[in-house]
């Protein structure tokens, strides 16, 4: 199969959507199929030693408000140059231009949603559709589209209040490399544990991460118990100092900046991060939104239990009851959390087999070669469709 990804936003920059395009194309690579990834151009990107083709397009027209023009002549470009079989589109918004030229193309559109490009969320001006000329594109674009995949429950249910019919939505989550989580024997530890259990929380500094939430329930378990520390990990998290030292948790709370790693390593988690993951005893996740969380994910296959949010893109991360993982507590209870964070911090073998929980989960559920072979159904049962 002749394979085309196309987005947006790509290398050197590093986020959830990146990571995705990235581990997807390797795959199909992998899986013997031909695949390229078509992207802006950007200072930095052929220092990524990438093992699959990639096509990129001037951005410098973006700043003349030529977005739609210069991917529109792009898509037609490429598809002459390759023939693609299929076009996955990541980020909703990014589906405009090809639903321009859905009949010039004469290929099938398959749309992968993110997050912020599908979700709103008023009460924090987050989201893209808040703006309505974007949710015009938005919707455009997906009623276009031939396929629809939806990363969380959450990103289905926005689908389908843009209008769009349940059979055109599959439901496909990130995924997660189980063999990096195996790597962990050369890796050196990054956290001074001190005799301390370390609570884990990595993201950046948004508000949607509820982290200032998170550091009013580690306030309350300090009050409790001193064996224990919260590391947080990422960028932009000299924000909360203020909070920290307002709360007065400076000798519980560790802020630290996030690190790419090596450059064009191309390997998610680096050796950094998921260090981090492998020196921790419980994961902590206090967002108010997210798209479908990755790093809840990393956590499950790095064996840790988890005291996560129910929220949009955490709520179907595992099932409470039968996975039986970790905790979900209300957006914003901070009293809750604490309450679980303590729970788990004085019964170790609880924290032990909810850890194990995790693991098995994230191998049976998120491990990335079985996403891939459901991409791969969805795209061949489109392609006999359109036929």
């Amino acid at each position: 199969m002749k394979i085309c990804l196309f987005t947006d936003c790509f290398f050197p920059g590093i986020g959830g959507a990146e990571i995705v395009v990235h581990i997807l194309a390797r795959a199909f690579k992998r899986q013997g199929h031909a695949v390229v990834v078509i992207v802006p151009n950007s200072r930095g990107l052929r220092e990524f030693k990438l093992p699959y083709s990639v096509e990129t397009f001037p951005s410098i027209f973006y700043k003349f408000r030529l977005k739609t023009f210069i991917e529109i002549m792009s898509l037609i470009y490429f598809q002459h140059k390759y023939k693609f079989d299929v076009i996955n589109i990541h980020k909703t918004y990014v589906g405009y231009p090809a639903g321009k030229i859905k009949n010039l193309l004469k290929i099938p559109i398959i749309i992968t949603a993110h997050g912020g490009d599908i979700q709103k969320y008023p009460e924090i001006n987050y989201g893209k559709r808040l703006n309505p000329k974007w949710e015009k594109k938005i919707s455009f674009s997906i009623r276009k589209a031939d396929g629809l995949i939806a990363i969380s429950e959450e990103t289905k249910k926005n689908f389908i209040d843009l209008g769009t019919k349940e059979e055109n939505i599959y439901r496909i989550p990130n995924g997660v490399d189980i063999e990096r989580f195996k790597e962990c024997s050369s890796l050196g530890e990054q956290i001074k544990k001190d005799g301390k259990k370390i609570i884990l929380a990595v993201g950046r500094y948004h508000i949607k991460k509820g982290f200032e939430s998170l550091l009013k329930a580690i306030q309350i378990l300090s009050k409790q118990r001193d064996d224990f520390k919260l590391v947080i990990v990422g960028k932009r998290l000299q924000k909360l100092a203020p909070v920290i030292d307002k709360l007065n948790i400076a000798n519980f709370v560790e802020l630290v900046k996030q690190q790419k790693g090596e450059m064009g390593n191309n390997i998610f988690p680096n050796n950094y991060l998921l260090s981090f993951y492998k020196s921790s005893d419980i994961f902590v996740s206090a967002s108010l939104m997210e798209g479908f969380s990755l790093v809840c994910v990393e956590a499950m296959a790095a064996g840790l239990p988890l005291v996560i949010t129910k929220c949009p893109g955490n709520e179907d991360v595992f099932n409470e009851k039968e996975d039986q993982c970790g905790y979900y507590v209300p957006p914003g209870d901070y009293n809750k959390m604490a309450e679980n964070l303590l729970i788990l911090l004085k019964k170790d073998e609880l924290r032990k087999k909810m850890g194990e929980n995790s693991r098995r989960i994230a191998m049976q559920r998120y491990d990335w070669n079985i996403i891939v072979k459901q991409y791969l159904v969805v795209f061949n049962k489109i392609l006999n469709r359109t036929k």
